[in-house]
């Protein structure tokens, strides 16, 4: 209630602009969805709002544009599908769950050590994606669950910033 009564103090007055830093931390998702809906019609009234997050799925789907800051600099900036194409082009990944274990490494598949399920990465996933399923027919598997997927906002996140752990 605190967040939701801070953002209506801060658009009493009909602001052009209304800038949010990390608005939904530490509130419940009825919260969350609420004070969303609130931020859904000041945009409908055509007021701008600059929403700073590390809450990557919120900006995902809520944000018309995106900037990733590194250390202070801009590192990428755009709309989610023109980062993902700038750094991932048409790439899909997949992810298949065999039926058991593979006996032998499976080409284009780096499957998880031990385990029954891998993934791929396809530049073409309609022409790519049957070659692979039967390579894995021709060992013998059979797919039990199969995933694609393209990059997110979290792969562009870790591609322009890199992987390792900040202090």
């Amino acid at each position: 209630m605190k967040r939701r009564l801070n953002i209506a103090a801060g658009v009493l007055h009909r602001p052009q602009v209304v800038l949010l830093d990390e608005p939904t931390v530490g509130v419940d998702p009825q919260s969350r969805e609420r004070i969303y809906e609130m931020l859904n019609e000041l945009r409908r009234q055509g007021t701008s709002l600059l929403l700073t997050t590390h809450q990557l799925d919120e900006a995902e789907s809520r944000c018309d544009r995106i900037v990733i800051l590194d250390h202070g600099k801009v590192v990428g900036e755009g709309t989610l599908p023109e980062l993902v194409s700038r750094l991932f082009g048409g790439r899909r990944t997949v992810t298949l769950t065999l039926d058991r274990v593979p006996e032998s490494t499976l080409p284009g598949l780096e499957l998880k050590p031990g385990g029954r399920s891998g993934t791929a990465l396809l530049a073409d996933a309609v022409e790519e994606l049957p070659a692979l399923l039967a390579r894995v027919r021709a060992c013998g598997l059979e797919v039990e669950d199969l995933a694609l997927h393209r990059p997110g906002l979290g792969a562009v996140f870790l591609a322009l910033t890199g992987r390792e752990l900040r202090e």
